[in-house]
């Protein structure tokens, strides 16, 4: 298969903390994830900057405000069933204004902010708990610097 055969979709992922430094999980509302937890996120526009992707889509999902600081986790997933490339890039991020909400946007039916002892007592999306793992990975390695 040629390279250029495949679609290749390219997402964005938020840990978002809180000033008391809780991560903000939402229920998803859609598709066979309905029910579960994940971070908020989505899919790049045309042309869209990583960071103007992730201010759209939290505020799509959640109707809130944040400032992506930095890239802390990633994936690349190749889907032969589907041939479908999904890469994809997750920012920790400051919540700066706004209370979680459904929106018409619908995806996301619920939020919670969890201590981050706690995340993973919820039921994770795989990709949100990709995430997740290599953004507490991440922190073992600053703490060391």
């Amino acid at each position: 298969m040629k390279d250029q055969e495949y679609i290749q979709r390219v997402g964005v992922g938020a840990i978002i903390r809180d000033e008391t430094g809780r991560i903000l999980l939402g229920c998803r509302n859609v598709d066979d994830n309905r029910g579960k937890w994940e971070l908020l996120g989505g899919l790049l526009e045309s042309a869209e900057s990583l960071e103007d992707g992730i201010r759209r889509e939290v505020a799509e999902e959640a109707g809130i405000t944040i400032e992506p600081i930095t890239i802390v986790a990633h994936y690349d997933r190749y889907f032969d069933d589907k041939n479908v490339r999904n890469v994809g890039f997750c920012f920790v991020c400051k919540h700066l204004s706004g209370e979680p909400h459904m929106t018409k946007h619908g995806r996301v039916s619920d939020f919670e902010w969890v201590e981050p002892r706690y995340v993973f007592d919820r039921d994770l999306t795989p990709y949100t708990k990709l995430q997740l793992e290599q953004y507490f990975e991440w922190l073992k390695v600053i703490k060391d610097i």
